[in-house]
């Protein structure tokens, strides 16, 4: 299992305005799923190949550098974490590698 963090810039419209833009890091954990068991290694039995698992365990919101990073709990840590993929993440692990 490994731990990685990234860090999106959200911002709140209404219309054409800008009512607030802030930050978004989100902290999560990478567990590598299982090769597939084929005929030719299945010394422990036959199953397919089993994709990562991705948890979020933290989201923390930043309104302004002065401010610090405020911790999302309970209701709207789901609410926000509801619309984010396993593939969205494991896609931002690779544009960080790429960008580091």
């Amino acid at each position: 299992m490994r731990t990685f963090t990234t860090l999106i810039e959200a911002e709140t419209m209404c219309g054409r305005y800008r009512l607030a833009s802030f930050d978004i890091r989100l902290t999560f954990t990478v567990t590598a799923g299982l090769s597939a068991r084929t005929w030719a290694n299945a010394a422990g039995g036959f199953h397919p190949a089993e994709e990562p698992t991705v948890d979020i365990t933290e989201i923390e919101v930043m309104l302004d550098e002065s401010h610090g990073w405020t911790k999302i709990e309970g209701f709207a840590f789901d609410m926000v974490s509801a619309d984010i993929t396993p593939e969205w993440l494991l896609s931002r692990i690779e544009a960080d590698e790429v960008a580091a």
